[in-house]
């Protein structure tokens, strides 16, 4: 017979089907967001009684983590679109200090600086990238930013140790704990080029499918838990 404990964890394992469900939300409608890297969602369990001599889990959602894997890279003819090949991300000064992006759609301000969509300036070796005017700009696999046949900054291009925690928070941008940026060496800069999402649309449509089958079945048990709580509680007041 369903105990109150039992319910209990029914009800927190359908929390973290609910964030599940976000997590493949977001995915799916960040399937055309350049450098978009797929968010996971890990879980955590803990272990109760339902009785004494029955245990039950109860399911949490823990975190949100990345995907890191290489998406596609496509060409845009825009010399101002960057890719990366291999490990790394590009820097950008944001309000709230650096953050890390793979989402290399820049531009040039009004002020001559590179930025990416949001204004936030992408920073170099130097500091800020002052483009200015320039009418013929290269950048080369080594990030080397070159206008007008002058080597003007080369691009920040950094990774980070295994233990970081990259913590996703929007428009592509990142923030790290845990660990600090250090220069990347295993890449090359394609300009003119953008990194597609690595989000499988199919892998996160199935996800989806079997995450609804789940809903249904706790749905069920709750149903039915429900009413042995309720039978089980009518026939202790009668009893009384």
């Amino acid at each position: 017979m369903a105990s109150i404990e039992f319910v209990s964890g029914i009800v927190g394992a359908s929390v973290g089907l609910e964030g599940w469900l976000e997590v493949i939300s977001h995915n799916l409608s960040n399937l055309q967001t350049p450098g978009f890297k797929r968010y996971l969602l890990s879980f955590e369990s803990e272990e109760y009684e339902t009785s004494e001599t029955e245990k039950g889990f109860l399911v949490r959602p823990q975190k949100v983590t990345l995907d890191l894997s290489q998406g596609l890279i496509k060409a845009t003819g825009n010399p101002l679109d960057l890719a990366i090949s291999g490990e790394g991300f590009f820097v950008v000064q944001t309000p709230v200090g650096e953050r890390f992006t793979r989402k290399g759609d820049f531009s040039v301000d009004r002020n001559g600086f590179l930025v990416t969509k949001e204004g936030f300036q992408v920073l170099g070796e130097g500091g800020p990238i002052e483009i200015g005017r320039g009418r013929e700009i290269v950048i080369n696999e080594s990030g080397n930013v070159i206008v007008d046949g002058e080597l003007i900054d080369t691009l920040r291009i950094v990774t980070f140790p295994k233990e970081a925690q990259l913590i996703p928070e929007g428009n592509g941008l990142i923030r790290v704990e845990k660990g600090e940026a250090i220069a990347s060496v295993e890449f090359a800069v394609k300009q003119g080029f953008l990194e597609s999402s690595n989000v499988s649309p199919i892998e996160e449509m199935v996800r989806l499918m079997n995450l609804v089958r789940l809903f249904e079945a706790y749905q069920k048990t709750l149903q039915t838990s429900f009413e042995d709580l309720s039978r089980k509680l009518i026939n202790e007041v009668i009893r009384v």
